[in-house]
């Protein structure tokens, strides 16, 4: 695979911890964290590891990225097994990153970016940071905490599912994009909710075939228009079928 892919520019990994993945034999993924897998990569900007859970030696594969890509990296998230260490970053890898979940996030000072996920051991500390966005994963606001203040200059907050307590934990700060993950459909309610919280809603896109994403974007108008939403109306045919009804005005 390096040798067909070595142009590439983004990389994302996924390994499951059991025996194989997806049927398939995981061995050949296991050569990902290698020196010598690694450093046939000459070009890549982006690497997400984010799925990859198998344990490897962390250091050895940080030492091999610093060699190969330290100049042009600038997305790096690892995988989950790695969230409750602090890693230390090579000093020319650290200052070009901008997109990453490793902590502690003050050794990356173009960091713009991070991702907040399930942490067993500490909380996070984005104190002295100047990030933009915060991708919370398994509603990090509402189970977790933060040891200190998320930054004033975080302007965007993703979620992963989403619950009206989490509105109240970033209430004081001046977010305005709100962004939603969720395989379930948004309803009335919520958006409404969210509404008379200063919030407007914008539209959904699918981000893979079963989960939709909503966007948000706070207005500067204290009131926001409430909508209503119809649901269609149906009817069982001779058969027992649903169908829909379709309206002629």
């Amino acid at each position: 695979m390096p040798i067909i892919f070595k142009n590439i520019k983004s990389l994302t990994a996924r390994c499951g911890s059991n025996s194989s993945t997806r049927g398939f034999d995981k061995q050949p993924f296991l050569k990902l964290y290698t020196p010598q897998f690694i450093s046939s990569f000459k070009n890549l900007t982006s690497l997400n590891l984010e799925r990859y859970e198998v344990r490897f030696d962390l250091n050895v594969f940080l030492d091999a990225l610093a060699k190969t890509t330290k100049r042009q990296l600038v997305k790096l998230i690892l995988p989950p097994l790695w969230r409750d260490e602090h890693i230390q970053l090579d000093k020319t890898l650290a200052n070009r990153i901008i997109n990453s979940n490793i902590v502690p996030p003050q050794q990356m000072p173009k960091l713009q970016t991070f991702h907040a996920s399930k942490s067993y051991i500490n909380d996070y500390n984005l104190n002295g940071t100047n990030i933009t966005k915060l991708v919370c994963s398994h509603n990090i606001l509402g189970h977790l905490y933060f040891s200190g203040d998320i930054p004033s200059t975080t302007k965007t907050i993703k979620f992963r599912e989403f619950y009206t307590r989490d509105l109240e934990k970033i209430g004081g700060l001046k977010i305005q994009t709100l962004v939603i993950q969720s395989l379930k459909q948004i309803t009335d309610t919520m958006i409404n909710w969210l509404a008379n919280n200063g919030y407007r809603y914008r539209g959904a896109i699918f981000k893979k075939p079963l989960t939709r994403q909503f966007t948000f974007t706070k207005l500067k108008t204290k009131k926001v228009p409430q909508i209503t939403i119809e649901q269609p109306k149906t009817k069982l045919d001779s058969k027992g079928n649903l169908v829909y009804l379709v309206s002629s005005e």
